[in-house]
């Protein structure tokens, strides 16, 4: 009799890959539409800058477009083609990229529902921009060393995020305020995503660069995932059975 072979989740930088799916917005500015894709408008980006500076373009010159480009939810194989196809060719501290994750197993959202996941998502980003080296200028040190950032503080209001059904733009200094680093953003969407954003990552120089941000947030909630199953035990509980009881029903009809 043929065996049939148990097939094991594959495994992402040495851990389980619990991600399913990604989505991702890259904020900037186009002299062109790519191919195939809309740019959203989106009041946070700014050109020029308040700081007169881009990161990428010259500082004289302007985009035709500016916005956001949201990607399709993509399988973690398709995102470095999707990236260097789409990348912007201005960008500036007004700009984030954002990375949201879906999970193959509603249990895993549950698990990262907790503090310590913002605390070590933050600790992630600011170890990747030490590894690129990024320069003291750079827009991503503030988004890691600012913990009240205007746009990603570190904060944790899960509670109020995931019953939110749409984007509130004016919903800072709020219980469910969408502007952290870390978003539970579970129920928008039509039919909803169930994602969580990480919103803590700045647009960076290149395609390539933003891509091993991306990664190394894929990476490390993985590792977190990983690290807090350990941690999880199953407790064994002794229900001790009661005596059985036997009822007696007696009729107290008299015989007629």
């Amino acid at each position: 009799i043929a065996m049939a072979v148990v097939s094991k989740r594959p495994k992402l930088n040495g851990f389980v890959d619990r991600v399913k799916l990604v989505g991702i917005e890259l904020e900037g500015g186009w002299d062109t539409v790519p191919a195939g894709e809309h740019i959203e408008k989106d009041g946070s980006v700014k050109f020029p800058p308040p700081s007169g500076e881009l990161l990428v373009a010259s500082p004289n010159s302007l985009p035709a477009y500016k916005g956001e480009i949201t990607s399709k939810p993509l399988p973690i194989s398709s995102i470095t083609a999707w990236v260097s196809r789409v990348y912007p060719k201005y960008v500036n501290e007004t700009c984030g990229l954002h990375v949201h994750m879906s999970f193959h197993h509603r249990i895993n959202y549950s698990r990262l529902m907790t503090p310590k996941f913002t605390t070590w998502m933050v600790k992630t980003v600011r170890e990747f921009a030490e590894r690129e080296k990024l320069p003291d200028g750079h827009p991503q040190w503030p988004r890691v060393v600012n913990p009240n950032h205007y746009h990603c503080a570190h904060l944790y209001l899960a509670e109020g995020q995931v019953r939110m059904t749409r984007k509130d733009y004016e919903s800072r200094g709020k219980p469910y305020s969408r502007y952290t680093f870390v978003n539970y953003c579970d129920a928008q969407g039509q039919p909803p995503r169930h994602t969580i954003e990480v919103r803590g990552l700045a647009m960076m120089d290149t395609a390539d660069q933003a891509t091993r941000g991306i990664m190394a947030v894929l990476h490390s909630t993985n590792e977190f995932l990983s690290k807090i199953r350990e941690k999880e035990r199953p407790e064994r509980v002794a229900v001790r059975q009661r005596e059985g009881s036997v009822q007696e029903f007696r009729s107290y009809l008299r015989a007629a």
